[in-house]
């Protein structure tokens, strides 16, 4: 039987806030698994980094380059699936999401926001050319300029979560929950795992 929440709060938010306390000190607390299809209908999968959440909207935000196949994927289909596993705590949260795609031109003040926010090595790899074209030798990547402006292909990924499946694999029995967003509402129902 499934249980409707307080619209204030997202249930999946508080557990999946806990996690990340209980786990900031292991760096793999700060990747999660996007999985998008083509508009061939073929799947792709690959680790983003987690930058911010907005508690009160449900929503999970990521940096990304304009240019890559993920923004592709999402332009054709906005849908994806988000895997996110804590080996400390030993929890893992899948949601289905939504997609939004920030650009500069857009949303100018919030992408500057994310891009003063980021290390200067993290903000260097947006400066050294199109992802995924052939590079000459093993010399070490450069950048042409200072990277203290984002450059027009980088964006902001947010994914608004419709619903999610947490699991923890502690204990016997474990415990599993899934949460569905219906009719502006939260609802929350405890499964056999």
């Amino acid at each position: 039987m499934s249980n409707p929440v307080d619209k204030m709060e997202i249930p999946w938010v508080t557990r999946l806030v806990k996690s990340l306390q209980l786990t900031r000190q292991s760096p793999e607390s700060r990747y999660f698994q996007l999985a998008t299809c083509n508009n061939q209908g073929a799947p792709s999968n690959r680790t983003l980094v987690f930058r911010a959440m907005d508690k009160r909207r449900g929503e999970l935000s990521v940096v990304s380059d304009l240019r890559t196949d993920k923004i592709a994927d999402l332009r054709h289909n906005c849908k994806g699936a988000i895997c996110w596993y804590f080996s400390d705590t030993r929890e893992q949260y899948r949601f289905d999401v939504k997609s939004t795609i920030m650009s500069l031109q857009d949303h100018g003040d919030t992408l500057r926001a994310y891009w003063n926010n980021m290390s200067e090595p993290g903000k260097k790899q947006f400066l050294w050319g199109v992802p995924k074209t052939p590079r000459s030798g093993n010399d070490p990547l450069k950048v042409n300029h200072q990277p203290n402006d984002p450059p027009p292909h980088f964006c902001v990924i947010t994914f608004a979560v419709v619903s999610g499946d947490y699991l923890c694999l502690k204990g016997n029995p474990q415990h599993r929950e899934l949460y569905q967003h219906q009719q502006g509402q939260w609802h929350v129902t405890s499964v056999i795992p």
